[in-house]
């Protein structure tokens, strides 16, 4: 049975009615601020996303502060004298700047999706939440894997952290080889390379494999593995071994975790349009996004030969 529509609603709107509001569908142009922060929100929720440092940027470029990492901050200064340029962080080495460079994502909806979901509640949800997980994990692997900005392929939206630290003068390099030498001394090399002012709240960033095969290596030991690790075995002396399902099995990451920054524009746009051949919405969500390490110094990168 074919139903009268009303004159502003495309016939997603109209089959969907009661499941997705029209406004749900229908909005596009420049997202309220609110709106923006819950979508930054869910995006972060993800399992590495949440453990790192989040920058919301009204402007698309943006100074990062430092003093939840940098140790031995405090100073003493006679009254009515001011600081010097040696006793202030300086943005080279004890800092960042974000330059949030424009992505877009493309999802659309099909008419038999939501003919195949007309009883489903959820459907809004469910839309949501796909669209979010694309978020999570493309964000997740260009900050990983990212090689540059010229945004010619997926890999040049942007730089991610593991290409500024091997660019960076201020990172320490290490080679390491843990299939000759066991995680445990390779951990202990990286450890041994850092500088000691971040040691206490660094973590080592692994792939999923390095941490299963860090974790085999802990099961073998008869005795000695509570010394180097907690029970759950994803700690080394006591510093946590975090796997990332995008960093590389030839990289690892010695730095505190909150010194991985990802900067994200709440100036979200998303438009929507029914495309009435093809039979589907729609949607283009265009947002600009940047990824920086804070403290250059603070960061150990191992890779293999």
């Amino acid at each position: 049975m074919i139903t009268v529509q009303k004159k502003d609603e495309h016939p997603l709107v109209q089959l969907a009615k009661n499941y997705i509001q029209p406004q749900d569908l229908r909005i596009s142009g420049e997202l309220r601020p609110q709106a923006a922060t819950r979508i930054i929100s869910m995006i972060t929720e993800d399992k590495f996303l949440k453990q790192i440092t989040v920058e919301q940027m009204r402007r698309t470029k943006k100074d990062v502060s430092v003093f939840d990492i940098l140790p031995r901050q405090l100073k003493r200064l006679a009254a009515g004298t001011e600081p010097t340029e040696g006793q202030t962080p300086s943005v080279d080495e004890y800092g960042c700047v974000l330059h949030a460079l424009p992505v877009q994502l493309f999802p659309s909806i099909t008419l038999d999706t939501l003919r195949d979901n007309a009883e489903n509640p959820n459907l809004l949800n469910m839309i949501r939440g796909s669209f979010n997980t694309v978020f999570q994990n493309d964000l997740s692997d260009l900050g990983m894997n990212g090689v540059g900005d010229d945004g010619s392929d997926f890999v040049n939206l942007n730089t991610g952290w593991i290409k500024i630290a091997t660019d960076s003068t201020h990172t320490q390099k290490v080679t390491i080889a843990p299939e000759t030498n066991g995680w445990i001394d390779t951990f202990a090399t990286m450890r041994k390379n850092s500088d000691n002012r971040f040691r206490a709240i660094s973590t080592f960033i692994v792939s999923p494999d390095n941490a299963d095969a860090y974790n085999i290596e802990l099961g073998k030991m008869i005795t000695g593995s509570p010394l180097i690790a907690d029970t759950d075995g994803h700690n080394f002396l006591r510093q946590k071994v975090i796997s990332c399902r995008y960093m590389p099995d030839t990289v690892v990451m010695y730095t505190p975790i909150k010194n991985l920054v990802m900067g994200i524009s709440t100036l979200i746009r998303r438009d929507s349009a029914y495309h009435a051949r093809k039979r589907v919405l729609e949607f283009t969500y265009d947002m600009a996004v940047d990824f920086e390490i804070a403290i250059k110094k603070a960061c150990v990168l191992g890779t293999t030969a």
